[in-house]
């Protein structure tokens, strides 16, 4: 499958700082998309790297599975979602159909984390006709 390097030339060249944080994003653009993990969706799209690729791979996954958890709680996944949409308003053109019905399931389960909650209700709110 195709990875984030050919998607979205050039590739990256190495880094002069090897932080825990830009060893993993070097690495998972190289890494085959239908390898990512939800973790490694949920550390991209946090970067704001590549999110027009990452987010409907993303949104499809939380379809199946709204509180669907990378490294931290469930539903971070969602949250990282949420936030990414909010930094750019064509994203969130493009996903807020999906979006809110995700927040709605996610709702309906009543995750017991204020985070996903507030995400959830003020990605509802917010867009509310």
């Amino acid at each position: 499958m195709t990875t984030l390097d050919e998607l979205d030339p050039p590739a990256w060249q190495e880094p002069e700082t090897r932080s825990g944080l830009i060893a993993a994003c070097h690495h998972l653009r190289s890494k085959p998309l239908d390898e990512f993990t939800a973790e490694d969706l949920r550390v991209m799209i946090g970067q704001q790297i590549c999110p027009n690729v990452l987010l409907p791979i993303a949104v499809d996954r939380l379809i199946g599975k709204p509180l669907a958890a990378g490294d931290y709680y469930p539903g971070d996944l969602f949250v990282a979602c949420v936030n990414a949409c909010r930094k750019d308003c064509n994203l969130m053109e493009r996903h807020l159909g999906v979006l809110s019905s995700i927040a709605k399931a996610i709702l309906d389960e009543r995750p017991d984390d204020d985070i996903v909650i507030g995400a959830a209700e003020s990605l509802l709110t917010e867009n509310a006709g």
